[in-house]
């Protein structure tokens, strides 16, 4: 189907979230590439106010869905051509974009994905596919990718997926500088995990909330890990709380009491006896140190130190 649109077309356009299929799990699994050491997150664009989509949809019907599953919840600029798609991703500062595998003229838009992911690595991309033969054939043969999601036409929600990515953009400073350096060595399949743990570790989080957030059975989650060679989810989860603690601390005259009364530990002694089974040192020698810095150096020793067997 063909579409008239030259330039964006700008809809203001609240979803119930669903599960993605099992077959989503397998094309994601079996067809997607990643950069193994994507650029550092100095390129964050984040949105303020309602979120702003830039969506290359093609579809007319798939176009009216989005804009009634997203009422009120968003901006979306749809459009037909992959450059129209760039220029709404450098004039604009965008909550997600959304493309097919093929603009209006057949252009392949993969590269340009893989551009955007280069630029902004963390602007959530949303990748709408079919189960036919091309665009199977298409997402096996993009380089350098790392989607957000790839979402399949009639079997997903594509509206959850869009809303679901808008959500994984770093809202923290504390979270971008995890961030940077977990895209440096974090596993693809291992990304989304981290992405959600350093957003929610504001909050004390169970392991259980951490399977349901990244929507990976728990046990399947825990084999990645031991793959990978990281610890258990209980220890990453710890230092993610750690790092957000030492972030409120740093430079902020903040006491130790009133941060970890913050960020809901049960009392002060408990952070500061995390801090010790994490580090081996106190508080006040994490400061003197360099404060949140050196505990950020000490996670990354810790996980990713090829002299470091988990």
């Amino acid at each position: 189907m063909q579409l008239s649109n030259e330039g964006p077309s700008t809809n203001t356009v609240s979803i119930t979230p669903v599960e993605n299929t099992a077959v989503l799990a397998a094309v994601v699994n079996g067809a997607t590439a990643v950069n193994a050491n994507p650029s550092p997150v100095a390129g964050l664009r984040r949105a303020t106010g309602p979120a702003y989509v830039a969506a290359l949809l093609l579809r007319k019907p798939e176009r009216a869905h989005l804009e009634r599953s997203l009422k009120s919840r968003a901006t979306i600029a749809f459009c037909d051509r992959v450059d129209s798609l760039v220029q709404l991703a450098e004039a604009g500062t965008l909550s997600a974009v959304v493309t097919e595998l093929r603009d209006i003229d057949s252009e392949p838009t993969g590269q340009t994905i893989a551009q955007l992911r280069e630029r902004f690595p963390t602007l959530p991309i949303v990748i709408f596919v079919s189960l036919e033969a091309s665009d199977v054939h298409e997402l096996a043969h993009v380089p350098e990718l790392r989607a957000t999601a790839v979402v399949i036409r009639a079997y997903d929600d594509l509206a959850a997926e869009v809303l679901a990515a808008i959500r994984t953009v770093p809202e923290h400073p504390a979270e971008v500088k995890i961030l940077e350096t977990v895209h440096r060595h974090a596993p693809r399949g291992l990304v989304n995990l981290f992405d959600f743990l350093a957003h929610a570790a504001v909050h004390p989080i169970t392991v259980e909330q951490a399977s349901k957030g990244v929507r990976v059975p728990r046990r399947t989650l825990g084999d990645q890990l031991k793959r990978a060679n990281l610890p258990p989810m209980e220890r990453l989860i710890g230092w993610m709380r750690l790092l957000h603690a030492a972030w409120k601390m740093d430079g902020h005259g903040r006491t130790v009491d009133s941060v970890a009364n913050e960020l809901q530990f049960k009392s002060g002694s408990a952070l500061r006896h995390m801090v010790k089974r994490y580090t081996g040192r106190t508080p006040s020698e994490i400061w003197s140190l360099g404060g949140f810095s050196y505990l950020l150096g000490q996670f990354e020793h810790s996980l990713w130190d090829p002299g470091n067997a988990q």
